[in-house]
């Protein structure tokens, strides 16, 4: 059995995890589609939510429409897992709420008998500013060889980020990942919009 629960048996929830399994997959679909060189414009978000293709060392590269240019982007220090990132302009990120399991049963997105680590990412908004948190992109790599983790939806507690937060405001998203039982050292990418570089999280996950 799952340690993190069981998909729940309403309609509602059935329809609520097919949306959130194609908006995760959506991203990840995107690994594979290379690079135009000289192409001026990323993705519609309207239609497709941002690019995202991942690089062989560091966070992904998302591309996303009217974002600024790196150089431009709030940074922050890499952070651990008990410090969380914090940038300058007043916008955290931290997790907590770490629980290993097995998925129990096979379904779209899991396999049977995986184990993964779930966590609860929380974004705050000390900032001046609204933040839009409708395209977040959360990804973890693991072992010597930055392996790419796949997301899985072990229940129906999993959820993404969404909509905007306003300044004062604190918004979760549950998030599982499929990683081997052992510990081993792991970073977490988070990568909130386009106004913010990623914000990098290092550590070891409790077992």
């Amino acid at each position: 059995m799952s340690t993190a629960g069981s998909h729940g048996g309403c309609r509602r929830c059935g329809i609520n995890f097919w949306a959130r399994l194609f908006k995760r997959h959506r991203a990840l679909l995107r690994i594979s589609i290379p690079r135009t060189e000289g192409a001026s414009s990323a993705p519609s978000a309207t239609v497709g939510g941002p690019g995202y293709i991942d690089s062989a060392t560091g966070a992904p590269v998302v591309k996303r429409q009217n974002a600024l240019a790196s150089a431009q982007q709030e940074k922050a220090p890499v952070g651990t897992l008990e410090s969380g990132v914090k940038y300058a302009d007043g916008v955290a990120v931290s997790i907590s709420g770490f629980a290993r399991g097995i998925v129990s049963d096979q379904s779209a997105g899991s396999i049977k008998g995986q184990t993964y680590i779930k966590m609860s990412i929380k974004i705050t908004n000390d900032s001046t500013s609204n933040v839009d948190l409708s395209q977040v992109i959360v990804t973890l790599k693991f072992g010597p060889g930055s392996t790419v983790a796949s997301p899985v939806y072990p229940d129906s507690t999993t959820s993404d980020f969404f909509g905007t937060v306003k300044p004062g405001g604190v918004q979760s998203g549950e998030y599982a990942f499929a990683i081997p039982a052992q510990p081993m050292a792991s970073t977490l990418y988070v990568d909130i919009d386009g106004n913010h570089q990623p914000a990098v999280i290092q550590g070891k996950f409790p077992l």
